[in-house]
């Protein structure tokens, strides 16, 4: 009966806890253990729980009837008018029943109401369309704790321990907690990373950088400043509002952060927990305070630590034997140097995508893309729009992306196959790759693999799926990297301009093109970078003139 003392360490400190457990005696159990006794002794057979059918229709029947004296949970008489009414069919309706038969979900009559929908006495009524995939089995009601949390995550973009914090508020009525959550607003589409990908990219082909999160430019949400986007620091991935508010309050109030050192000094101790300046570091919020990624992820927690304790020991009003700090060494006895070391694009890369949701400051498609279109039969955001296949027509299509969130799967048969997003720079599409397939071509399968897919698309979800037949790798087309052209600006017109846009758009590649316009070199966008292996350098000359093409 003695509670058990466990010790766990949270943010470098050692922390006793208690852990309760609830057991429970059931008469029930042992009169279900003397019934088998009893069928064993008179019928001479052995009935083994753990194979009886959860779909046992005789079972079902006797439910429907009301039938349930006995049976735990279930023998109430308005329990057994409520069984009738409802009328189940399988045994998440039974699982429901024992859900709705408690006091609060029966004040707001979903008991009922559960009964009523399932029967076609009374239509699904889904708070929001987005939700059928979570509440159509539970007939539009939110019979579940998981339900209400998995809808904060659908609907509000929270991440778990936030629904699980609007879980508790809801469970406890408590009032105030509950307003709290309502200041959750999103930024548009920061939780949703097809929608922020999209325009993500959009705003690259329109000359407009959007930046990585930064302590010192971002604000809580997304915004703009001098003409580039930073990224929203409550967008980034184990970083909620309640993190970064203060950090961004801190710097309107007082000021830019010099460094991490300063930055740990001035925000409040809540915000230097481990999970969340981990996130950020490898998004890259510190890179403006002069910090690589990777050297201050060696030393942020060290950092953190001498920090939080000086503070600590302040805040009780210890004071050091040596009475004032040097003031030289910013109030620190011995600083830590945040090493230089850095990790190479593709890791960086990889953080990026897994605290941002999508690929950032660059992109593995970034000089292939054109390639990449001319390999595949549509982009990803158009799969799912493709005309049926009739006619004799190849059921099958191409598609090309990087690889995402990859998961390597067995059957029950112990066969392997793998799951993954194959994704463009407008949009992405879940993958499923079969044994067969996987047999073949999985040792081509990696996270950040750029790869063409051939298979056809699976619409029977409200999302289309992609079934994989073929995988391989994307090798573009080799060629200059970029190709500079010179155009004096006397010669400039409309009609040359409109003459230049056509005869680029008829060569697509993976080159970039420069023009030289006097002393200004602008980058045309990636919608005109071309392939000059054939001929192209040719006809450039022909319309700007002999000296024209200077790579």
């Amino acid at each position: 009966d003695a509670p058990v003392v466990t010790q766990f360490e949270m943010n470098g400190v050692e922390e006793l806890g208690l852990l309760k457990m609830d057991f429970l005696g059931l008469r029930t159990l042992s009169i279900i253990d003397e019934a088998l006794k009893l069928i064993e002794v008179t019928t001479g057979t052995k009935i083994d729980l753990e194979q009886i059918p959860l779909d046992d229709k005789e079972t079902f029947k006797l439910l429907q009837a009301g039938d349930s004296l006995g049976v735990f949970q279930l023998e109430s008489a308005p329990m057994r008018s409520l069984m009738r009414s409802l009328n189940p069919t399988g045994f998440d309706d039974v699982a429901a029943l024992v859900a709705l038969y408690r006091p609060g979900p029966m004040a707001a009559n979903m008991h009922n109401d559960y009964a009523d929908r399932k029967n076609g006495r009374k239509p699904l009524d889904l708070p929001h369309e987005d939700l059928g995939e979570i509440l159509d089995e539970t007939y539009g009601l939110m019979i579940y704790q998981e339900s209400v949390m998995r809808v904060a995550q659908r609907i509000a973009g929270y991440t778990l321990a936030e629904a699980d914090d609007l879980r508790k508020a809801c469970g406890k009525k408590d009032r105030e907690l509950i307003a709290e959550q309502r200041v959750k607003v999103l930024t548009g589409v920061k939780h949703n990373l097809d929608k922020a990908g999209m325009y993500l990219n959009d705003c690259r082909q329109a000359g407009i950088v959007v930046e990585v999160p930064d302590v010192n430019r971002s604000q809580v949400d997304f915004s703009s400043r001098d003409g580039r986007i930073p990224f929203g620091l409550s967008a980034v991935r184990n970083v909620g509002e309640g993190v970064v508010s203060p950090i961004v309050e801190e710097r309107v109030a007082n000021g830019a952060y010099e460094d991490f050192y300063d930055f740990c000094d001035r925000v409040p101790i809540s915000v230097l927990n481990k999970r969340s300046l981990e996130a950020l570091i490898k998004a890259g919020a510190f890179e403006s305070c002069g910090h690589s990624r990777q050297g201050l992820l060696l030393v942020a927690e060290q950092i953190v630590d001498q920090v939080v304790n000086r503070r600590r020991e302040a805040d009780m009003g210890i004071q050091t034997l040596f009475g004032e700090l040097d003031e030289s060494s910013g109030g620190f006895d011995e600083r830590v140097d945040v090493p230089e070391d850095e990790v190479d694009e593709k890791t960086k890369l990889a953080w990026e995508k897994e605290m941002l949701g999508l690929y950032v400051s660059s992109h593995p498609l970034y000089g292939v893309d054109a390639s990449l279109r001319r390999a595949t039969d549509c982009a990803i955001a158009d799969a799912g729009s493709q005309p049926p296949y009739e006619d004799g027509r190849d059921p099958f299509i191409t598609l090309g992306g990087v690889v995402s969130n990859l998961q390597r799967k067995f059957t029950r048969g112990g066969d392997a196959m793998a799951v993954f997003d194959l994704e463009d720079l407008q949009s992405s599409i879940e993958v499923t790759v079969f044994p067969r397939t996987m047999a073949e071509h999985g040792h081509q399968l990696d996270d950040d693999a750029v790869l063409l897919v051939g298979g056809r698309i699976d619409t029977r979800d409200d999302e289309p799926k992609f079934i994989a037949n073929r995988l391989n790798y994307f090798e573009p087309a080799k060629g200059p990297l970029e190709l500079r052209l010179t155009v004096p600006s006397h010669q400039i017109s409309d009609k040359l301009v409109d003459a230049l846009k056509e005869l680029l758009s008829q060569h697509p590649g993976d080159t970039a093109v420069f023009l030289h316009l006097g002393k200004q070199t602008v980058q045309l966008p990636d919608s005109f970078r071309v392939d000059p292996s054939n001929g192209l350098a040719g006809e450039l000359r022909v319309l700007l003139g002999p000296e024209a093409v200077l790579a």
